[in-house]
């Protein structure tokens, strides 16, 4: 249809520019003005001039029936001409409409070819396999992290609340399940042995961290810290990163590297 629109274009060029050396002829064979040349006045001015029956002057030789009758003819021919013209225009103006409606239409309803899913897949596929070992990094980096915060965060608070309440606690980090239980001697007066403040709860949710010994830390109400099991340090791991904690003897808690 592309190829044939052009041909159709000259096509209707040809005939349009026909059909005007055609009005221009038969307008000054009919002494029709210029500004009669457009299809649609010319009508109405043939029109006009059979209602009120204008006809030439007596006096002048071509008013014998002969000329009449040429003139008549060539009145309908410009009138056919004219209808023709239009109607020609108007199927040529409807075509053009449809052709761009449907082309629009085949457009819009286009689907995707397998070709297209098939790049788009592989191209997804390369892109989550390149940025795979950066997520897995960044995930274990926020895992150890988080873990290092949660256990320098209770180291801090088990020694506030050995200070504030005037008891002795402590909190023991579980290196084979990676939690941490909090115990007090809370008591009126304080006892002489620890009971659990709550349940166990994990150091980490994420990342794969591990605890590489079992550490337990009591807080004196001086606030002062002693190791009752293990040292007063410990690793906290991701199998990338190590990160150790340490406590000093006054509750001091730096974090290297």
């Amino acid at each position: 249809m592309k190829l044939f629109f052009p041909n159709l274009m000259f096509l209707s060029g040809a005939i349009d520019s026909y059909l005007r050396q055609s009005f221009l002829v038969l307008s000054h064979h009919l002494r029709v003005a210029p500004r009669f040349r457009c299809p649609a006045l010319m009508v109405r001015f043939f029109a006009s001039r059979e209602e009120k029956q204008i006809l030439p002057s007596p006096r002048r030789p071509q008013d014998d029936m002969s000329f009449r009758v040429k003139r008549s003819e060539a009145r309908n021919l410009l009138l056919a001409a004219a209808l023709g013209r239009a109607l020609f225009l108007a199927r040529l103006r409807r075509w053009r409409t449809a052709t761009r409606t449907r082309s629009s239409r085949r457009t819009v309803d286009r689907g995707f070819s397998i070709v297209e899913v098939a790049m788009v897949v592989g191209i997804a596929m390369v892109l989550a396999a390149l940025s795979l070992p950066w997520v897995r990094g960044t995930v274990q980096n926020y895992g150890l992290k988080s873990a290092v915060a949660t256990a320098t965060g209770v180291i801090q608070t088990t020694r506030y609340q050995a200070i504030m309440k005037g008891c002795a606690y402590e909190v023991t980090f579980n290196g084979t399940n990676v939690t941490y239980q909090v115990g007090s001697e809370l008591a009126s007066p304080c006892a002489t042995t620890f009971t659990n403040v709550g349940s166990a709860l994990p150091v980490a949710t994420s990342g794969g961290v591990t605890l590489n010994t079992t550490t337990t830390l009591q807080f004196n109400p001086n606030g002062t810290v002693q190791a009752t099991q293990g040292a007063l340090n410990f690793n906290l791991s991701n199998g990338v990163s190590t990160e150790t904690i340490t406590v000093s003897g006054v509750g001091d808690v730096s974090v290297s590297p």
